[in-house]
């Protein structure tokens, strides 16, 4: 899905407009969105430029375009930028009142023609999976980060990054990553031969459904900690096998949810999928109703539905129910050899294979989830950038996954300064 850039609003000799909206939508939930970037757009203002001293007027821009931060950031060492780092949080998104709202990151990038921050965003809500972000750019630069901004997406584009698009009821549909493979899915051997195994033999099994009279419908559950896979499964998922994915958004009331299995029903085989379902259901969604209209729709065309949850223990008299899942399938944290293929995966040949066995016991003694370990690679490849080194060195390695490992397990304040992750 492809951003479009908003009409610009007239300039006043004192006050330039608010936003510049890049967001792809035509709905009245625009609004609402907008509202969501703004709040940890203006945190990260308020926390980083300093409007007394700074003296300069800065548009609060947003983008829902899928970009993932390592090629981000590639793209930004091609074009010769400094990067600071001036704020982190790895992983998790705030707790209830924490002071920090949805920031995963804050950015400093600066060049000869181009100074700006990037501000990279949580999700808040399921089905904005794809990722959004903001930046922070000073009114005198507009178009200059414009034209920074055309040639990003383009680079992006080369890439293959902006790909189909997840349709939410009552929501805003979002683009995904078309260009992932089963690869990217990272699990247990024979759990991941399993799920493809099923998925491969339903797919095709169109004809023996109908000849056993049997709806042509899969349900999957996947349970497990945070970043153990679950949301990478039906990423790969959508891209690997060109299933129609349709998923809900967080206020999700009857209208919405009849509308998503109309939608599911019109395609052939599509894949509605429902992430945190414990989250979903302490915000409200009606788990009961879901079912019921799961049970009795027509699937025609097939349809796939996968559920992922951290734990289910308080569901269990809603999900118990008799032949409610097709598969049940728990995802647990990696072990050192899971651990040693992803990471040799995230860091090629900038390690020996004795080196990344090295991290990887560390990664398991601190129980790394995957994401724990992409973020690991991500800060490591970030300090070679901050510090200009062609290559990152082992102790380098071990310094930032010892603090990463630190925050991890940490409730103190959520600031952390620059040189905790960026130094050589």
């Amino acid at each position: 899905m492809r951003t479009k850039k908003a009409k610009k609003t007239e300039k006043t000799k004192n006050q330039p407009p608010s936003i510049y909206k890049l967001i792809s939508a035509e709905s009245k939930e625009l609004v609402q969105k907008i509202n969501t970037y703004m709040t940890p757009l203006d945190w990260a203002y308020n926390k980083f430029v300093d409007p007394v001293n700074n003296k300069k007027s800065y548009f609060k821009i947003c983008s829902n375009t899928p970009m993932p931060i390592d090629l981000f950031f590639e793209f930004c060492l091609l074009n010769k930028f400094n990067v600071e780092c001036l704020y982190h949080d790895a992983i998790a998104p705030p707790p209830a009142g924490d002071v920090v709202p949805n920031v995963h990151g804050v950015y400093h990038l600066s060049s000869s023609k181009l100074d700006f921050m990037y501000v990279d965003l949580l999700n808040p809500s399921p089905e904005e999976s794809a990722g959004d972000r903001g930046f922070l750019v000073q009114t005198t630069q507009y178009e200059t980060f414009m034209a920074f901004k055309m040639q990003l997406d383009s680079f992006f584009s080369s890439k293959d990054i902006v790909g189909d698009i997840v349709y939410v009821p009552g929501g805003m549909s979002f683009g995904f990553e078309s260009n992932l493979v089963w690869d990217d899915f990272m699990a247990d051997a024979v759990v991941k031969n399993d799920l493809e195994e099923h998925i491969d033999s339903f797919l095709v099994g169109k004809e023996f459904y109908e000849s056993n009279n049997i709806p042509w419908k899969t349900v999957l559950l996947l349970t497990g900690p945070t970043g153990t896979g679950k949301s990478a499964f039906i990423k790969a998922l959508m891209s690997t096998y060109h299933v129609k994915p349709v998923t809900f958004p967080m206020e999700c009331n009857a209208e919405a949810l009849k509308d998503a299995f109309m939608y599911a029903q019109s395609f052939g085989p599509s894949l509605l999928y429902l992430e945190d379902l414990e989250l979903m259901v302490h915000k409200g969604f009606d788990l009961a109703l879901f079912f019921n209209f799961l049970e009795n729709v027509a699937v025609d065309n097939g349809l796939m539905v996968v559920i992922t949850a951290k734990d289910i223990k308080n569901l269990k008299n809603i999900l118990g129910k008799p032949m409610r899942f097709n598969k049940k399938v728990e995802l647990s944290l990696p072990d050192v050899k899971s651990s040693v293929i992803y990471l040799s995966k995230l860091f090629g040949s900038n390690f020996t294979k004795p080196n990344v066995r090295l991290i990887a016991e560390q990664c398991v003694k601190n129980k790394f989830s995957y994401a724990h370990m992409k973020e690991l690679h991500m800060l490591v490849m970030l300090n070679c950038l901050n510090k200009n080194k062609q290559k990152p060195l082992l102790k380098d390695v071990e310094v930032i996954l010892t603090n990463l490992a630190k925050d991890k397990n940490s409730n103190s304040d959520r600031l952390i300064k620059t040189e905790k992750y960026l130094e050589g």
